[in-house]
């Protein structure tokens, strides 16, 4: 009976070893909330993502004004994204800027691209609309950042987000 004590034992501290390890391993392969992503690869990530919407627009869309006002959305998310991946990492803000090119401009742009032409020009006015209330956001944050408005980012992030995730 005392072997087989010692035995249990020792099985025991084994598997409790072995698990604390597993445990130990697994968790530094996890990444933690202080990890900062790479800006670098962030911002090429949202510059190819745009670059690819540009073509899109500029291969489905014959309007050289609606052009227009969709790159210049464009170019403010191209020239804010960086600002705000440098001055303002894990901010709710950062989150809702890194997002506009793979969600919020996307849900706006692609609908109205895959629309027949004539319904096209049925929607047009409400599609400027909306594009026109994203590039007026855009230009807010950019406002904020200049004047260093860090107190409002939260709530402009949280206004943008719930104002363009569900557009069309």
């Amino acid at each position: 009976m005392g072997i087989n004590l010692i035995f249990y034992i020792i099985v025991g501290l084994v598997i409790g070893v072995l698990i604390a390890f597993i445990y130990k391993r697994s968790k530094k392969n996890r990444p933690t909330k202080g990890i900062k992503v790479d800006e670098a690869n962030k911002n090429e990530r949202i510059f190819k993502n745009l670059l690819k919407l540009n073509m899109k627009i500029r291969e489905s869309l014959e309007e050289i004004e609606l052009i227009q006002n969709i790159e210049e959305v464009i170019d403010q998310i191209r020239s804010l994204a960086p600002q705000i991946n440098q001055q303002m990492p894990g901010s709710q803000i950062e989150w809702v800027i890194n997002r506009m090119d793979t969600d919020y401009l996307p849900k706006l742009l692609n609908p109205y691209i895959r629309l027949e032409p004539n319904i096209r020009i049925e929607k047009k006015a409400s599609f400027l609309t909306a594009l026109k209330s994203i590039h007026d956001e855009l230009k807010e944050v950019e406002e904020m950042l200049q004047n260093s408005d860090s107190e409002e980012f939260d709530s402009k992030a949280a206004f943008i987000k719930h104002r363009f995730s569900d557009l069309y």
